[in-house]
C-alpha cells in the first residue's frame, strides 16, 4: 500500500510553507543588537534609544515578508535591491518621525525621541520648552 505523500510532494510543500511565512521565517529574524547596529549605520548616530528600537523592530517583524529582508539587510547593508532600499527608507522614517506603520495603522512611538528634532536644532516638539519662560528673548549663546 502506498501513501499519497511522496518525497517530491513533501519537499514542494515545505518550500511553499516557507514562502508564506511558515518554516522559513522561524530563522529569518534579527535580534535587537543587530537591528540597533543596522539603525546606527543608517542614521549615523550611536545614541539611539534601544527601547524605541525594540518597538520599531517589532513593528517591522509583524510583517512576515519584511523579516527575511530585514535579516538580509543586516547582513548586507549595501544591497542595491528595491526591497532593501525601501526597507532602509522605512527604518530611517521610523527613527526620524517617531512613527511606525502607514495610513490608518500608523502609531506614534515617541515624540521627543524622534531624530528630526536633533536634525532641526531650531525646533522642538509642541508642548516642549528649552528653557524658562521668556528664554527666547535672549540672544543665543555663541
Amino acid at each position: 500500500m502506498t501513501s499519497g505523500l511522496t518525497r517530491r510532494g513533501l519537499a514542494l510543500g515545505a518550500f511553499a510553507l516557507a514562502g508564506v511565512g511558515g518554516l522559513g521565517d522561524a530563522r529569518a529574524e534579527i535580534d535587537l543588537d543587530a537591528f540597533m547596529a543596522l539603525s546606527e549605520a543608517l542614521t549615523g548616530r550611536s545614541d539611539l534609544d534601544p527601547d524605541v528600537g525594540q518597538v520599531y523592530l517589532a513593528a517591522l517583524q509583524r510583517h512576515a515578508p519584511k523579516r527575511a529582508a530585514l535579516l538580509a539587510l543586516s547582513e548586507d547593508r549595501s544591497s542595491p535591491s528595491d526591497e532593501a532600499i525601501a526597507l532602509r527608507k522605512e527604518i530611517l522614517r521610523n527613527w526620524y518621525t517617531g512613527l511606525v506603520g502607514e495610513g490608518e495603522a500608523r502609531e506614534a512611538v515617541t515624540l521627543d525621541g524622534a531624530l528630526m528634532w536633533s536634525a532641526m536644532g531650531f525646533s522642538q516638539p509642541k508642548g516642549f520648552c528649552r528653557g524658562p519662560l521668556g528664554y527666547w528673548t535672549e540672544p543665543p549663546a555663541s
